[in-house]
């Protein structure tokens, strides 16, 4: 029925949910216990580790700053290589505040103390001994000054040494204990998910093959359609979704169907008046350019309207075949009718004139006004080799008695 569809689909999706909420509820209570360790490792952990390498890193430059005084003669070098040596001592003092700060391990206390009290020496021991003999240029002195505060170096390395060793054990630690909180996380929240993944699927089995079974039909029906049927319907049982679905594809079926029948009766209409205006078409190009046997060897072509260059291939055309056909010796072309003669329809007449005459007739033009004449003057016209006449009258007197 309509009804248990949805209800079946909306328990499978309740059941869904709340599984989903528990484990996401889970999920967020682990995230929450790891992300207060991963911020204690932050803190704790990560933050020393880092602390002690800028310690080891300070007590290193700061031995390999001493070999470079102590090889460099130029003064301006050694002014460069102490006030590098005092950067590193305020950074030295920097790491040994924030590293007070974040230890708490009792094991870090004796080592604490050795950097508290060695560095403090070494500076001393570098600034009053090393510095005053390496800037007397005297490279024996100055490394035997330096061998001299070998010792506080060993220790300061030493003690910065096992500052790190016990950071990091401490870290490795602590990375377990998350390892081991994820991968406790990891398993339980991928139990609930398979739980839920069964449940939801054993459900969805049973509603999917009647739902599948519809749907195939609808598909089906569709690609027929679209193929061009429009005769296929859908038959399926009213009373679900898919009934309702069924009923209003077979009125978009029928719509189509009655779209295509009008359409394809516009189609054949449109089609007759086509015709009808192809073949009215021909008629006037018929009449615009008729061509008239007066007697035996004489034909009339009066032209009425604009000629342009189609029209003009037409009289060209007609009056070839006319004369031809009538074995005509003169053609009479009147352009009484022409309302506009223009560089165009002059160039179209002496074209004509010219193919009539390598047929062995003459061209005769009739219809040449006052107006006409000072057109054809002012656009510079040569009509010589064509006999011209104002009235048709005297162009068909001068063909008639030529024959």
């Amino acid at each position: 029925m309509k009804a248990s569809i949805r209800l079946k689909l909306i328990a499978v999706f309740t059941l869904n949910l709340v599984f989903m909420l528990a484990i996401g509820a889970f999920a967020i209570f682990e995230i929450s216990e790891i992300g207060q360790k991963s911020r204690y490792i932050g803190e704790f952990v990560v933050k020393p580790l880092i602390y002690t390498d800028d310690i080891n890193l300070v007590v290193t430059k700061y031995r390999v700053l001493q070999i470079k005084h102590a090889a460099t003669q130029d003064v301006k070098d050694m002014d460069k290589i102490e006030d590098e040596m005092h950067l590193l001592e305020a950074q030295m003092v920097t790491s040994l505040q924030k590293y007070d700060l974040v230890r708490e391990i009792s094991e870090e206390e004796i080592d604490w103390r050795v950097l508290n009290v060695e560095w403090p020496k070494f500076v001393e021991a570098n600034n009053e001994d090393f510095l005053v003999i390496s800037h007397k240029n005297n490279i024996q002195e100055s490394l035997l000054a330096l061998k001299q505060s070998e010792p506080i170096y060993t220790r300061l390395q030493e003690a910065g040494n096992n500052l790190k060793t016990i950071n990091q054990d401490q870290s490795k630690e602590q990375l377990l204990l998350v390892e081991g909180m994820l991968s406790m996380s990891k398993n339980l929240i991928l139990v609930g998910t398979i739980l839920a993944f069964l449940l939801s699927a054993s459900l969805g089995v049973i509603l999917s093959a009647n739902i599948k079974r519809k749907i195939d039909q609808l598909v089906t029906s569709t690609t027929v359609v679209a193929r061009g049927d429009l005769d296929n319907e859908v038959h399926m049982s009213p009373g679900d979704e898919f009934g309702v679905l069924a009923i209003e594809f077979n009125k978009m079926v029928a719509n189509l169907r009655t779209s295509r029948d009008a359409l394809l009766a516009e189609i054949a209409e449109r089609k007759r008046t086509e015709e009808t205006i192809r073949a009215q078409s021909a008629t006037i190009r018929e009449l615009g350019t008729p061509l008239i046997p007066l007697v035996d060897g004489v034909v009339l072509m009066p032209l009425i309207g604009t000629i342009d260059s189609l029209r003009a291939d037409e009289v060209m055309q007609t009056l070839l075949t006319g004369v031809a056909q009538n074995r005509a010796k003169i053609a009479i072309l009147d352009i009484t009718g022409v309302p506009v003669v223009d560089t165009q329809v002059a160039n179209a007449l002496i074209q004509a004139a010219q193919a009539v005459k390598l047929l062995g007739a003459q061209v005769v033009l009739t219809g040449i006004h006052a107006d006409v004449a000072q057109m054809l003057v002012q656009l510079g016209i040569d009509l010589r080799g064509i006999i011209t006449y104002n009235l048709l009258q005297s162009g068909i007197t001068y063909a008639l008695d030529r024959e």
